[in-house]
């Protein structure tokens, strides 16, 4: 097939870089055009072919109009429906082959579908306050995936994301996270992590290699160690760090942690010397893949 120019309408080639586009519909040819669309924003952006996409409903709103899973030359989604409506998004939204952004925060979510991870092109994954509670298994698989905000949920792992490479913010507060099981020495663009008001008791001694971390919130978690292997963040890089309100045995990092704001250098400067001296190695958080 030709390659098309149009900005709002392509895919890009597997593994290759966003300017290999090509026309998604070659993907989809056997889908149709679909149900006509319902809602004014819908019939208005397949009229004039709109990439962008923000809907947000109130009142008796019941159902979200089967038109928008064929909106396929949409790239960035964002759909708020009233409260308790929209408890799961369905399988049509694979046919959303050009979309890079997908917002649904606020609503009424208990899972992600699975055909989520056919969404190759997604770069950036809000879907904060909902009720969510496990990630589809092949997220790891979204490999141009850049920012993942799941902020207010009920997640109890983040596994799936393990294979990920190309996070940029990774925000986790205030679910029920054990473990942040992560492949670390991936994530060199890593920039953002935070995943406060968790359950998280130990950390992984390879968070240290996360070298474009300039921000990591841990606060309010179960935390009674730190991994003298943090030292070797840095503090060039690293410019705010919370770790509040964790049971911490080192007291000595407890005390510099509560000076206040930014105590980065002189922490960082604490777990050098622990490591150098071995004390670090009793300190260890639980290793992870």
């Amino acid at each position: 097939l030709p390659l098309l120019r149009d900005k709002h309408v392509f895919v890009a080639k597997k593994g290759g870089d966003d300017g290999d586009a090509q026309d998604s519909d070659g993907d989809n040819a056997d889908i149709g055009p679909g149900p006509d669309p319902i809602w004014d924003e819908v019939i208005a952006c397949r009229a004039k072919g709109e990439a962008d996409l923000a809907i947000t409903k109130a009142g008796d709103e019941k159902n979200v109009d089967p038109a928008l899973w064929y909106c396929r030359h949409v790239n960035n989604l964002k759909l708020r429906m009233p409260p308790g409506v929209l408890t799961q998004l369905p399988s049509e939204i694979s046919q959303l082959m050009s979309l890079t952004t997908l917002i649904v925060s606020n609503n009424a979510l208990k899972q992600l579908p699975e055909e989520l991870v056919s969404l190759q092109y997604m770069k950036n994954l809000e879907f904060t306050d909902n009720a969510v509670e496990s990630l589809p298994d092949g997220m790891g698989d979204l490999e141009h995936l850049e920012v993942v905000d799941a902020c207010r949920n009920k997640l109890t792992s983040v596994e799936p994301l393990k294979g990920l490479a190309n996070l940029v913010t990774l925000k986790l507060d205030q679910n029920k996270i054990k473990s942040l099981s992560l492949s670390y020495k991936k994530l060199t663009r890593l920039g953002t992590l935070s995943a406060s008001h968790n359950e998280i008791s130990s950390l992984d001694e390879k968070m240290g290699r996360l070298g474009a971390l300039t921000s990591l919130n841990l606060s309010n978690n179960n935390l009674a160690q730190i991994p003298c292997e943090l030292g070797d963040l840095s503090e060039k890089v690293l410019h705010h760090l919370n770790l509040d309100d964790n049971p911490l045995k080192d007291h000595k990092a407890k005390k510099i942690l509560e000076k206040g704001r930014a105590p980065i250098k002189e922490l960082l400067a604490h777990l050098r010397k622990e490591a150098e001296s071995g004390k670090g190695k009793k300190k260890k958080g639980k290793k992870q893949e």
